[in-house]
């Protein structure tokens, strides 16, 4: 209750987090979104096109004390030497995540639709809806790279229609300015994308949560260096701070907004 309360004071503060080189970076089109180097790119493209065969099977067998703990574990890998109240400050507590041990298909690309729909109410009448306001999703899919995304995006273009878009929420081939333009004017249900982009069209109150009703992680992803989101240190720092992002992690933590980890 405590750390609720913490939370809630900051947001109401109205104090936005500093902005980093590594923000500018991502915004430019010079950091960790950019396409990757071309062999990494060809290979990537390869995988999807011949289908995704490798992802990490121990994220299925993970409950929510368990995925908690494996969040903290990579904040201890990811962040180095943090105090006690430092690490529990960034942590996330096991009520914030979802429980899917109950899924039983293998968690690849392929298989995301029906994961989606059995953990949304209403399943896929669920995922086709949208609120009539714009830039405000219920479901965002947090990917470790734009390509990722773009793989995910079309295991889920079925849900969207012309007055429901699926959105992309990363920053390739698109500057921050025309990103924020895009949502401005944009119904979607589901939006998928990088933490970098969307956590600055959340700091630019462009992309709403009051609709939000889950965000997934998509944590058995294994990329052609052997990393997932967890391991991964440039993806895994940024997912970290959109999480902690006050007006998110108060949702998290009282629960209005859940963790699925896929």
């Amino acid at each position: 209750m405590a750390r609720t309360k913490q939370i809630a004071r900051k947001h109401s503060s109205g104090v936005k987090r500093k902005r980093t080189p590594e923000d500018d970076a991502a915004d430019t089109g010079s950091g960790n979104e950019q396409p990757q180097k071309k062999s990494a790119t060809a290979n990537a493209a390869a995988n999807s096109r011949a289908g995704q065969t490798v992802y990490d099977k121990t994220i299925a067998k993970d409950g929510p004390e368990k995925l908690a703990e494996r969040f903290t574990d990579a904040i201890k890998k990811q962040k180095g030497d943090l105090s006690t109240i430092e690490l529990e400050d960034e942590s996330l507590p096991p009520k914030a995540f979802k429980d899917t041990t109950g899924f039983g298909e293998t968690r690849l690309a392929k298989n995301l639709s029906d994961f989606l729909e059995q953990y949304t109410p209403d399943g896929r009448e669920g995922l086709k809806s949208c609120a009539e306001e714009t830039g405000s999703p219920h479901t965002i899919l947090l990917t470790s790279s734009a390509i990722r995304a773009q793989a995910l995006l079309q295991q889920v273009r079925a849900y969207g229609s012309e007055d429901n878009k699926i959105a992309k929420l990363f920053a390739k081939h698109l500057k921050l300015k025309d990103h924020i333009q895009y949502v401005q004017k944009t119904k979607f249900g589901i939006g998928a994308g990088t933490a970098h982009r969307i956590q600055h069209l959340i700091e630019n109150e462009v992309l709403k949560l009051k609709h939000l009703k889950r965000v997934v992680i998509d944590g058995s992803y294994v990329d052609d260096k052997q990393r997932t989101i967890f391991t991964d240190r440039d993806a895994f720092l940024p997912t970290l701070s959109l999480l902690n992002l006050d007006q998110l992690k108060l949702r998290l933590v009282s629960s209005e907004t859940e963790l699925l980890v896929f």
